[in-house]
């Protein structure tokens, strides 16, 4: 059996599983160290190296996000001459959906040229693409009162003063039952 924990944030934007604990058939505590593999979605079911309970379950291409994924361990032990580990695979351990809320596509702040002060012209966040994943529920954008949901992949903003008044973009992807937001400030664009 398995104990895990998550998704919890891992960077900038990206949640992740982490398998805390493990117990082998037998009941006994010989094996500290384990191997796994997630399996699901896009992943290539590599396995990892020998790694301790407490590992964040990633891929080395980031492909376990946006998709259901389990795991699947081998229990090993480490002795002076070697790490033995199972032969067999465990059975396959649900876990949920890794989320990865990765900066959009082309992501652009621009100020638009209205012949007023350019401190207090309006403008507008503009993108190609959204974090995409078949796991996801829901992907959505905002930003601030004035945003005109009818615009695809562009939110307006009105007046004030440039990179302290206008409002954040605020990207949101709902999987697992909980939304998770990333944010992005007018005067990092």
């Amino acid at each position: 059996d398995v104990s895990a924990a998550g998704p919890l944030q891992t960077g900038s934007g990206t949640w992740d599983f982490r398998l805390d604990g493990f117990t082998i058939g037998s009941g006994s505590t010989d094996a500290d160290t384990f191997v796994y593999r997630l399996i699901g979605g896009t992943t290539d079911q590599s396995q990892s190296g020998v790694v301790g309970p407490g590992t964040f379950l990633t891929t080395g291409n980031g492909s376990q996000y946006g998709n259901s994924v389990a795991v699947q361990v081998k229990a090993c032990k480490a002795y002076p001459e070697a790490t033995l580990c199972s032969v067999d695979w465990s059975p396959s351990f649900p876990l949920g959906v890794p989320v990865n809320n990765s900066t959009p596509g082309g992501l652009q702040a621009v100020v638009v040229d209205d012949g007023g002060s350019p401190l207090n012209s309006p403008g507008y966040w503009t993108w190609g693409s959204l974090p995409s994943g078949a796991g996801y529920a829901d992907v959505s954008t905002s930003c601030g009162p004035d945003d005109d949901p009818s615009t695809p992949n562009q939110c307006e903003v009105e007046g004030g003063v440039i990179g302290q008044d206008y409002p954040d973009l605020v990207v949101t992807v709902t999987a697992n039952g909980t939304t998770y937001s990333r944010s992005y400030a007018w005067n990092q664009f």
